[in-house]
């Protein structure tokens, strides 16, 4: 079975046709979408606390070979446009700064400083790039909605290579290496860091976004 999480409700809205394969199960006030008993979708809530739960939850109650994050994201690369679907690479947390002993930006102590996409099969990665223009990058999560006014205030953003800015995958791919479950994740850009008005972008974009998310999560489905 595939694990699908999503932050928000409103990035994926399920259609009647997918409605009628579904069986709700309820978790530890978790709800749990589980689409012709091979995959199971679950909205997590926004942030790196809430991601974490969910995905745990998510493990805890079904046999997964693979968790895939999908969801909105922001841009600091200059070669990324809206609605860019992007392929998560290697994943950072940009809130996380214990330099003052001496670990890396974005380690907490004893742990990685990074993870990489667990992803095995080539076939499926093919199967998604034969039917999207996908381009690849590095993501940072942290608990703050970033925008051309604050992501100065990050040191994380100078020491590292990073194309994305998210609340969520970070998270899930921390839980997942700590259960060793195969994670990859997918971001639609939402709005540009560098460019003003990153808030209004997002607003603007959601519903173009929305529809991106929805045909690539139809794709997976398909293809399971």
């Amino acid at each position: 079975m595939i694990g699908i999480i999503i932050a928000m409700k409103s990035e994926f809205i399920f259609n009647k046709e997918m409605k009628s394969k579904i069986i709700l199960k309820k978790n530890n006030n978790q709800d749990f979408f589980i689409y012709d008993n091979k995959i199971v979708f679950t909205y997590s809530g926004i942030g790196k606390v809430n991601s974490a739960i969910a995905s745990q939850n998510l493990i805890t109650n079904f046999k997964l070979k693979k968790i895939i994050n999908i969801g909105t994201a922001g841009a600091l690369s200059k070669v990324l446009r809206v609605n860019d679907l992007v392929f998560c690479e290697k994943f950072f947390s940009y809130d996380v700064d214990l330099t003052a002993f001496n670990y890396k930006i974005g380690q907490i102590p004893k742990e990685k400083d990074n993870f990489f996409s667990f992803e095995k099969s080539k076939a499926f990665l093919k199967m998604i790039n034969e039917n999207f223009e996908i381009k690849n990058g590095n993501v940072a999560s942290g608990d703050s909605f970033i925008t051309n006014k604050n992501y100065v205030n990050y040191l994380m953003f100078k020491k590292e290579k990073i194309d994305v800015i998210d609340m969520e995958s970070w998270s899930v791919a921390n839980v997942c290496n700590k259960n060793k479950i195969d994670f990859i994740s997918f971001k639609v850009i939402s709005d540009l860091i560098n460019k003003p008005s990153s808030e209004d972008q997002f607003k603007i974009n959601h519903v173009l976004n929305r529809k991106k998310i929805s045909n690539l999560i139809k794709l997976i489905i398909k293809s399971n």
